[in-house]
């Protein structure tokens, strides 16, 4: 499943894509990374920007219908349990718009936040795993796999080098016959 876009030989600069990986598993780890990313994000702006209009809209509602049973309850000669009950209703739907109202917390946004990075994070780890990419500048000096071939991981499949500058190193030459 490997594309080579380089050929043996050819001299390339850094971050210059070498290869690329097409393998269908791969490619599916992406796309379920790129899903993540975007559930990420999406949570991560509903916790930046809570409440939202339609949850402040239901709790509303949520403390209105409270009120409206308490009031019933009054005029029907409730027990005591009864009256209770509603009252505690009306607190309780109170006290849940009072929540809302304060928004998200530091530690939510702040947890919102780093799955948001983590997600990404992963976004970018797939990507280089579909991609070779030139280190630094110098020459495809060798390939080492068949363009379609499927490669295990951590199997070399491009010898590549800086021949800018290189040092020989031998015992057997001398100085005047250097220039040879």
């Amino acid at each position: 499943n490997l594309k080579f876009n380089v050929k043996e030989g050819e001299t390339v600069e850094e971050k210059n894509v070498l290869a690329t990986n097409s393998d269908p598993r791969l490619l599916s780890q992406l796309s379920q990374a790129m899903a993540a990313q975007i559930r990420a994000e999406v949570n991560y702006n509903q916790v930046l920007n809570s409440p939202s209009e339609a949850s402040l809209a239901s709790l509303e509602a949520a403390l209105a219908n409270a009120e409206v049973r308490l009031e019933q309850t009054e005029w029907n000669l409730p027990s005591q349990k009864q009256l209770v009950a509603a009252q505690a209703d009306v607190e309780s739907a109170s006290l849940n718009l009072e929540e809302l109202k304060k928004g998200s917390s530091e530690e939510e946004i702040a947890a919102a936040l780093a799955d948001l990075k983590a997600a990404q994070h992963s976004v970018e780890a797939m990507n280089q795993s579909l991609e070779i990419t030139a280190p630094y500048n110098g020459a495809v000096v060798e390939i080492l796999a068949n363009p379609g071939e499927s490669v295990p991981a951590y199997q070399p499949v491009i010898t590549f080098a800086d021949l800018s500058e290189f040092q020989v190193l031998t015992t057997d030459l001398r100085e005047v016959d250097v220039s040879k």
